[in-house]
């Protein structure tokens, strides 16, 4: 069984998830609108899922005071 083949159906339902959320709220509105509906939309779906987490970022190892 390939990647693909074993994350298809998880895949299917975010893209889903996503389209759902473009349905319900069109286009235009803030990022933040989105972040959340996808959010509980995915809920809805059963993914669990984190909103803004921090990931540490290294430049020549160090590590910066700036997180994405």
């Amino acid at each position: 069984m390939n990647n693909l083949s074993k994350f298809a159906n998880k895949i299917y339902k975010i893209i889903g998830a996503a389209m759902t959320v473009h349905s319900e709220l069109g286009y235009g509105l803030l990022e933040p609108i989105y972040q959340e509906a996808l959010h509980l939309e995915l809920l809805d779906h059963g993914i669990a899922n984190e909103r803004e987490i921090e990931i540490p970022v290294y430049y020549k190892n160090h590590l910066l005071e700036k997180k994405v």
